[in-house]
């Protein structure tokens, strides 16, 4: 048996290693920042470079500044906030396809250190088996591979985002704050983790995050000037009416049957049950790490506008609820038959269904599969969550599941 682990093993890895090529030729292959996220992040970087207050929200500016300094194609106008264009002026002392190419080149190797650090984590608690399965499922995670050819930031928001949860899961809250108040200003998206770590009163974590925030917005009012900052309130905005547009509803939950009403429910379901536990004094208060995982698939449901390559943030939840499953998996049960068999291993079904759901690529905005899958997911996380904080939802199982809890 242990003969036949070690050639499994070696071919898990073997075919990881041939993936690798395959990975790097497919993001050259379709490298094109005149039509791709790149091209727009660089224009407002050498917007700001030429011109620190200049309105990098607007067309017309980007287009001026392609067209006296050089640059790639501009696909729509700069959605996200100053500080990202002002961390990527450096890139704009080389030509826009070189610094395409370099950028890429980057977030290749941040997909890689991702991988092979979750994979050692892992390792280091279950062995080498269980960091197989973890480095497969980050390796194989196509969404990620999307964001990387088309030059977008997502990768890097996902780094942010774990670096978060890792620091804070190992009790470095001032530092794993520090992580998602930066996050918080390049993108809006990980605030709602704040919020999290805000209702499970881990208050260090809040604190350095909102401190970063406050200050990282300082030094971008400084630079670029309040009329800028302002705008980039309202770009926000329109983006995602712009985008919003190709969904039913107005919404990518609207390509699902009461999606919408789905969404709304479960964030307001999140917000109850974290605020519930924690007022609970006969509770573990629910596992941390798989409680930021739920936190940011229910950031998702929330999100009005979402893109195939926002499913590489449900990557910590995967892999949040891929550890509470197989011990799950691996607790004697009370009873026998085939109830109990289902007990056993219905969370690793769901979460394997949902991540096949999160790979099939969305076409012409129709984001059913990966509304779909995604809603699965934060149904198995929010279970676990809760079965981790020993709230028994089934007699099946005779004890709380669920590493432990770091309060």
């Amino acid at each position: 048996m242990a003969r036949w682990r070690r050639v499994v093993e070696a071919v898990g890895w073997g075919a990881l290693i041939g993936w690798l090529p395959m990975i790097i030729s497919y993001a050259f292959a379709v490298q094109t920042p005149d039509k791709a996220d790149f091209g727009m992040l660089y224009a407002a970087a050498e917007t700001l470079r030429f011109s620190p207050h200049a309105n990098i929200y607007s067309m017309q500016t980007l287009s001026a500044t392609v067209q006296a300094h050089g640059g790639c194609g501009i696909i729509g106008p700069y959605p996200y906030q100053p500080l990202l264009a002002l961390f990527l002026q450096p890139l704009t002392l080389i030509p826009c396809h070189t610094a395409d190419t370099y950028w890429l080149i980057f977030n290749l190797a941040l997909w890689l250190g991702i991988c092979m650090f979750s994979a050692y984590r892992v390792w280091r608690l279950h062995g080498s088996g269980r960091a197989l399965l973890v480095a497969m499922i980050t390796m194989f995670f196509l969404p990620i591979l999307t964001g990387i050819a088309f030059g977008s930031v997502h990768l890097v928001m996902l780094a942010i985002m774990l670096a978060g949860i890792v620091l804070i899961e190992d009790g470095h809250d001032v530092m794993g704050g520090i992580a998602l108040g930066l996050g918080a200003t390049l993108k809006y998206f990980p605030a709602f983790l704040i919020l999290y770590y805000l209702l499970r009163g881990r208050w260090r974590a809040v604190t350095s995050a909102s401190i970063t925030a406050l200050a990282l917005i300082l030094v971008e009012w400084l630079i670029v000037g309040r009329d800028v900052l302002l705008a980039s309130i309202g770009a926000a905005s329109s983006a995602v009416r712009a985008g919003a547009t190709g969904f039913q509803g107005g919404h990518w939950m609207g390509a699902l049957p009461g999606g919408v009403a789905l969404a709304y429910l479960a964030g307001t379901t999140f917000i109850v049950v974290v605020v519930w536990l924690q007022r609970r004094p006969e509770t573990s208060r629910g596992d941390l790490t798989l409680g930021a995982g739920w936190a940011i698939a229910t950031m998702l449901l929330l999100s009005p506008l979402v893109w195939w390559s926002y499913m590489t943030w449900l990557l910590p939840t995967l892999l949040a609820c891929l550890d509470v499953a197989l011990r799950y998996a691996s607790q004697p049960l009370a009873s026998q038959g085939w109830r109990a068999w289902a007990a056993r291993w219905w969370p690793l079904a769901t979460g394997f269904v949902a991540y096949a759901l999160l790979l099939i690529p969305q076409i012409n905005a129709n984001f059913r599969e990966q509304a779909l899958g995604t809603m699965l997911l934060w149904l198995l996380c929010g279970a676990l969550y809760l079965w981790s904080a020993g709230v028994r939802l089934s007699q099946i199982v005779g004890h709380p599941v669920g590493r432990p809890v770091r309060a």
